[in-house]
């Protein structure tokens, strides 16, 4: 080939690579300049349209993002777009809806950029921003829940920081690369084991309404074991739905031990007493619809997006619902045990603390609630009921008062002005040992010399405290010492009905 032949390609090679390499730098120019339109209109109006999908919250975050890469294009990899699309094509599975995410407006743009249909730098930044503010709501939601709980309960304290630092470097960091943000929206979707165990009966349940969920049980009187009623057979082919029973519903009517062995299954998943008779409860509990048991699954997979940013390292959660507390490390229970919580007028609040130390042979002063509503009614009735209950009246200096002294007729709840204490011992309202993290709600975990309503499935009978029945085996744990706190040593302490103040090495969460 002749030398000027071949510089003559040469040139005609760089005029071609010079040529597409400006029409990329003017559309991505372009890009960059629909973006920055569409950003000041979402400053100025604090909200902006797009195929049907508005952007309202977290605008000035939005608008930080794109300032800061100088309007430049967030999603400049297809694969990250379909990292997210699919993400949130799937995110029904976590109790969340997709519509949400902007999965329409989303969808409609890249087929529109696909065909070519409309402007085509309009349509590349109008779903840059779709996507981008899709990504922190779907952040936020899975981090923290889409709903606020202080709004519902102002006595919520559990943590509620978004992120540390700057979020626009973690937004940034998070796109580095494909396997960054899958991995990352992998870790947010799947926050430990309850979280697993709730998505997995979302899906059962929601398999079950596909399959027409389960029949309404007609009411009728009470059935024991060997009854016999023309429901018996509707009430197995119930149970055998929801996998409480496994066998076939029989022909004949007549309540049988195989039937019973599963309703007292039932009664025990929906904290029933499980005594394998079929009553009102138990019958309600039946007929409530699959489509409520959805509604609940989804309403606690958000109550656990509530806790995600508490719940790791040691400590300890009191399910009220499900009367329950638990001690946690790692991630696995290491300890549990039944609780009785708050009556029905006098809840056990929730909220979250830390566990500083234990007293043995604790006193308890009486609040002034209990006060008034319980201690002065029976004191009227009977002036020996503070003596029988081991109490003392004192001053606020701590002298004791005179009982004889005080006219119990005369009293009400604002003009007393001393205090009842009931003193250490087996009659100790707070039984042998409380575990203390000091809070506003003056709730406590602790013993009870009311231990025969351990034995029942529903356990609200405090008045606002939290009885355990096992309060020694969890004082052992968290006093993380066997060899200097166990059981023998504690009960020595107990025999003493001396109180006695132990502070833990190391303060613990408790989780109510």
């Amino acid at each position: 080939m002749e030398i000027p032949a071949m510089l003559k390609k040469i040139t005609i090679l760089r005029f071609l690579i010079l040529f597409f390499w400006s029409q990329m730098l003017l559309a991505n120019t372009d890009v960059t300049t629909a973006l920055r339109n569409q950003i000041n209109i979402l400053e100025q109006q604090q909200t902006l349209p797009i195929e049907n999908e508005k952007i309202t919250a977290a605008t000035g975050l939005l608008a930080n993002i794109y300032k800061i890469r100088q309007y430049a294009a967030v999603w400049a990899h297809p694969e990250q777009v379909k990292t997210l699309a699919s993400n949130i094509e799937t995110i029904d599975q976590d109790g969340l809806s997709s519509n949400d995410y902007h999965l329409q407006g989303i969808t409609k743009l890249r087929q529109k950029i696909a065909e070519n249909q409309g402007n085509a730098n309009e349509n590349q930044a109008n779903l840059d921003i779709l996507l981008s503010n899709a990504l922190l709501r779907l952040v936020y939601h899975l981090t923290y829940g889409k709903i606020d709980p202080y709004s519902l309960d102002p006595n919520w304290n559990f943590s509620r920081k978004f992120i540390d630092g700057d979020p626009v470097s973690l937004f940034n960091k998070v796109l580095a690369s494909n396997s960054t943000l899958a991995d990352y929206i992998f870790q947010l979707r799947n926050q430990g084991t309850y979280h697993k165990f709730l998505k997995v009966s979302l899906k059962q349940y929601r398999a079950l309404k596909i399959n027409g969920g389960w029949p309404v049980i007609p009411e009728g009187g009470t059935l024991k074991p060997g009854a016999q009623d023309s429901r018996i057979p509707l009430i197995h082919q119930r149970l055998m739905i929801t996998g409480d029973i496994q066998s076939p519903a029989p022909d004949e009517s007549i309540y049988t031990a195989e039937l019973v062995a599963g309703i007292k299954k039932f009664q025990d998943r929906h904290v029933l007493e499980s005594d394998g008779i079929i009553g009102k409860k138990t019958l309600a509990a039946m007929n409530i619809t699959v489509s409520a048991r959805i509604d609940q699954i989804r309403a606690n997979l958000e109550r656990s997006r509530w806790v995600s940013q508490d719940i790791h390292g040691k400590f300890v959660i009191v399910n009220i619902a499900g009367f329950q507390a638990y001690l946690v490390e790692d991630k696995k229970i290491i300890w549990h045990s039944k609780v009785q919580v708050g009556k029905a007028y006098r809840q056990t609040p929730v909220f979250k603390d830390t566990i500083t130390y234990i007293d043995i042979n604790p006193t308890w002063t009486v609040p002034p609630t209990i006060l008034k509503q319980d201690i002065l009614p029976k004191l009227r009735k009977d002036p020996g009921y503070l003596k029988r209950k081991n109490m003392v009246v004192l001053d606020h200096q701590g002298n004791n008062i005179d009982i004889a002294s005080i006219n119990w007729d005369k009293v009400t709840g604002r003009n007393f002005r001393h205090m009842i204490r009931q003193q250490p011992g087996p009659s100790n309202a707070l039984g042998r040992i409380k575990i203390m993290f000091p809070n506003k709600h003056a709730v406590y975990l602790h013993d009870t010399p009311s231990k025969k309503k351990f034995n029942k499935s529903e356990r609200a009978f405090s008045s606002g405290c939290i009885r355990v029945q096992k309060p020694f085996e969890l004082a052992e744990l968290l006093l993380g010492n066997s060899e200097k706190w166990n059981l023998e040593s504690l009960n020595k302490i107990v025999e003493t009905e001396k109180l006695t103040r132990i502070k833990l090495p190391k303060s613990i969460p408790v989780l109510v």
